[in-house]
């Protein structure tokens, strides 16, 4: 694999060579997926668990699963073969084992439009500066001024109608106006779905007229319900994902108003928050890379009456670092951060 480092060859001096090549990205859609198809196995990887060992827990389905969580069935046939690791307990560090990744290309969510958005299936050890060159080089992604970043908040939550007006408006218009991604946790459900609402509804207005919101997902793989459809070896073109909550069990589904997906395995099935050390790693690798170098996080809480929001950048916010502000106050530091990085 390619040492990128901090990619300096992806910066752009201005937005509009950054436009520029966008555009080029959405024509030629053949060739591209074929360089796809060629980059992403050779540089991005899955993770597979190598060695079954029986666990005394059963599925929700009451099968018998092995340690990683998954049946045997759904083990690669030498994982269930009898070898020289018999009798031994399991260890991820040993018996899970990187490999080509055999998830990835061009989404569409059934029944719900023809929207089209990005994913990728990657082990939790791929490092940040590969996954920035595929969003940038072959995901087509402008690279952001500002980079919002909302955890927390996965369980339901009710939050007023006035203050979650001020917080979508707030969200969602900063994001477009400074050239922002939106980085949640990618699942239909709690704070990630209100953002990913807050970005239908207002690419729906007539506010909206200038390119995409940018919300980029990042789950973990293994409890993403119906992942089975995102699976072919040399790429989806497009792979059709179904969002059957009601059959979800434990596991989560995708929220189809984001745009990109970045879903971060470990080897193991149901097993929540693998994807946290990457992302933190992938931020703060952005952080680093966009022009403006500033960055937002918001917090939301499932049993909070609205998501508080944290301001990273201090300086450029105007507030004190360890500084909370409820929903109602979102609006103004969003455009506080907006008006510094689009002065009169």
């Amino acid at each position: 694999m390619a040492d990128l480092g901090m990619v300096p060859s992806l910066r752009c001096s201005n937005s509009s060579l950054c436009k520029t090549g966008r555009l080029q990205y959405l024509f030629g859609n053949s060739t591209k997926q074929e360089n796809l198809s060629s980059w992403v196995p050779q540089n991005i990887k899955k993770k597979e668990c190598m060695y079954f060992v029986e666990s005394s827990k059963l599925s929700d389905a009451g099968k018998v699963v092995c340690e990683c969580g998954y049946t045997r069935q759904q083990h690669l046939e030498e994982a269930t073969r009898p070898h020289t690791l018999q009798g031994k307990d399991w260890d991820p560090k040993k018996h899970v084992q990187e490999m080509p990744t055999d998830a990835f290309g061009d989404i569409v969510f059934t029944g719900l439009g023809q929207k089209v958005g990005k994913y990728v299936r990657l082990s939790q050890d791929t490092p940040p500066s590969v996954i920035y060159h595929l969003m940038t080089q072959y995901w087509g992604l402008d690279i952001p001024n500002l980079l919002i970043s909302v955890t927390g908040g996965a369980k339901d939550f009710n939050m007023k109608p006035r203050l979650k007006s001020v917080f979508r408006r707030g969200l969602v218009k900063v994001a477009q106006t400074t050239g922002a991604w939106i980085i949640t946790g990618g699942s239909h459900t709690g704070v990630m779905k209100q953002v990913g609402e807050a970005v239908r509804d207002f690419t729906l207005s007539s506010s909206y007229n200038e390119g995409e919101v940018v919300t980029v997902g990042i789950a973990t793989w293994g409890t993403v319900h119906n992942r089975e459809g995102l699976i072919h070896p040399s790429g989806s073109f497009p792979a059709e994902y179904i969002m059957d909550e009601e059959g979800q069990g434990h596991l989560t589904c995708l929220d189809s108003n984001h745009s990109h997906f970045i879903l971060v395995d470990d080897g193991t099935h149901g097993r929540y928050g693998v994807e946290i050390p990457l992302r933190t790693k992938l931020e703060k690798f952005i952080s680093e890379q966009t022009k403006e170098r500033g960055g937002v996080r918001v917090r939301g809480g499932g049993s909070v009456s609205g998501p508080r929001i944290c301001s990273c950048d201090a300086e450029r916010a105007g507030c004190p670092p360890t500084a909370e502000h409820q929903p109602a106050k979102a609006t103004g530091y969003f455009l506080r951060i907006s008006r510094r990085m689009h002065p009169p």
